[in-house]
């Protein structure tokens, strides 16, 4: 094939355009390139580098109670919301400065400000003019948050059930996850309706796929099934869902079509795909993904490799049982900055960490909502804006260490309550933490017990050991059964039933994140 080269020329210099895409210049010796040449190529982001080596960093653990959606915008603001007892969202500025930017108490009500209410709070997502939107899930309903700080609800009557409609005619059931558009649609993942919907810029809302029923389906619209979707992120190619209870991506395409795009091994006993709970997708279709299941932060290519972030920091150790790849406790949200930068929640943990590569400058100081903002050579600008470049960051001097959470405060001021009656006087306990436990697949020594184990009569009543939201979008697991199970505030697991028989009665809760 005939390939033709032609040239141009600007003042005395040659720009040479070749038919296999590629753009280069010419000066003549001694001459000058003009200034306004460069300008005629455009340089786009960087590409997405597979698998890179990765550091994580803590940037917020004081004031978190239950930090879940989090969004940054291409000034370095970080807006996160907190589905705890705060029940707001607040955004950390640049200069490290954090400030509520609406709700303060549980409920449901519009206004300015402190003056609105949430329930529960999860993803947030921003648009181009700086509206955020919130996925309330305690009060089913997406809500919006305008520049000036009023509170209005976008969709949602308040009432768990499924209706498409205008505004407050439409009905979702605990949605999670929101995402929006270039052009201002806001998609939701209506988790426990399993669908994925759709609310235009006139707020009417309509279903874009899933049929009602969890399932695991590929098809057009009501034809698809999701088990569960607590995920969603808006990518060149289409909408992606991160389908928590399928252990799987998907995608809607453009024509309503939805695919399966990775998807856990159904053999494999520790896939890294297992409960996704949400997604980044980079401007070439890399896709990131945080796995409750092991806290893990996962990279799917456009080729559909699937591997963990190394950790540059905390290589692989047989001995403690690092894997070597980037782990937190429990990964709620992520958000993807400009510069390639990642931000994630982790909601157990009580802390907002951002991902950066191995070589990047260190963050400065962890930031401290009730300290004053830094001074100039100390600010927290660097958090966002200089990721990736090469340039070192003076390290600031170490902030003061924040008071513990309120929570963690009441554990070591007394006893927690037995969880069987009565509850303040002495118990049995059958089994300690560490004890090596488990049977699964022929292996019945493969892990160790992270709970405690208290005798207990056969029938007897399970009591509250703690107040606390249920904060997981999937608290619960094995219903109806003998393992039947709960997680609850900061316990990691409760067994909601007593004994085997009577020779083995027993009550289970792990106490290991207390």
């Amino acid at each position: 094939m005939h390939t033709s080269i032609k040239l141009t020329f600007i003042g005395a210099a040659v720009l040479a355009i070749a038919g296999a895409g590629g753009y280069f210049y010419y000066p003549s010796p001694a001459t000058k390139v003009v200034a306004r040449l460069p300008e005629l190529i455009k340089r786009g982001p960087a590409p997405t580098e597979r698998a890179w080596a990765a550091r994580l960093e803590t940037v917020l653990d004081a004031g978190l109670a239950d930090p879940y959606g989090v969004a940054v915008d291409k000034q370095g603001n970080v807006y996160f919301s907190d589905g705890g007892e705060t029940n707001t969202v607040s955004v950390l500025a640049p200069d490290g400065h954090v400030r509520v930017l609406a709700g303060g108490l549980e409920g449901n009500r519009e206004g300015i400000g402190a003056a609105a209410a949430f329930n529960t709070p999860s993803g947030i997502a921003l648009d181009k003019q700086g509206n955020v939107y919130v996925a309330d899930t305690g009060n089913h309903a997406i809500r919006k948050i305008a520049t000036d700080g009023t509170v209005s609800t976008l969709a949602g009557s308040g009432v768990a059930g499924f209706a498409d409609g205008q505004g407050a005619q439409a009905q979702f059931n605990g949605p999670v996850g929101v995402a929006v558009d270039e052009e201002g649609v806001v998609y939701v993942a209506d988790t426990y309706n399993d669908r994925i919907r759709k609310i235009a810029p006139d707020g009417s809302v309509t279903t874009l796929a899933g049929s009602g029923l969890p399932g695991f389906v590929d098809g057009i619209g009501e034809a698809a099934q999701f088990d569960t979707p607590c995920g969603i992120a808006v990518g060149k190619d289409g909408i992606y869902i991160a389908d928590t209870s399928n252990d799987a991506v998907r995608r809607i395409n453009p024509d309503g079509s939805v695919l399966t795009i990775a998807v856990a091994p159904e053999l494999e006993k520790e896939p890294l795909l297992r409960r996704p709970m949400a997604l980044a997708v980079t401007h070439d279709g890399f896709v990131y993904i945080a796995a409750s299941s092991r806290g893990r932060l996962l990279q799917l290519a456009p080729d559909g490799s699937l591997a963990g972030m190394p950790d540059a920091v905390r290589p692989a150790d047989p001995a403690t049982g690092l894997d070597g790849s980037i782990q937190v406790y429990g990964p709620r949200s992520l958000a993807l900055a400009p510069n390639g930068t990642l931000l994630l929640t982790d909601g157990p943990a009580q802390r907002l960490h951002r991902v950066v590569p191995a070589g990047a400058s260190q963050a400065p100081a962890m930031a401290r909502p009730a300290a004053p903002a830094a001074p100039a050579a100390q600010a927290t600008s660097h958090l966002i804006a200089t990721a990736h470049a090469g340039e070192q960051v003076p390290e600031p001097a170490p902030a003061p260490e924040a008071a513990a959470s309120d929570i963690m405060t009441q554990r070591t001021q007394g006893p927690m309550p037995w969880p069987v009656l009565p509850q303040n006087q002495p118990h049995e306990v059958v089994g300690l933490m560490g004890e090596v436990r488990g049977s699964y697949d022929g292996d019945s020594r493969h892990h160790f017990h992270a709970g405690l184990d208290v005798q207990a009569d056969v029938g007897s009543s399970v009591h509250v050991v703690e107040k606390a939201k249920v904060s997981d979008p999937l608290p619960n697991w094995a219903f109806a059964s003998l393992g039947e199970g709960i997680n609850l505030g900061t316990t990691s697991y409760i067994h909601m039933k007593v004994g085997r028989d009577k020779r083995t009665a027993r009550w289970t809760t792990d106490s290991s994140s207390c």
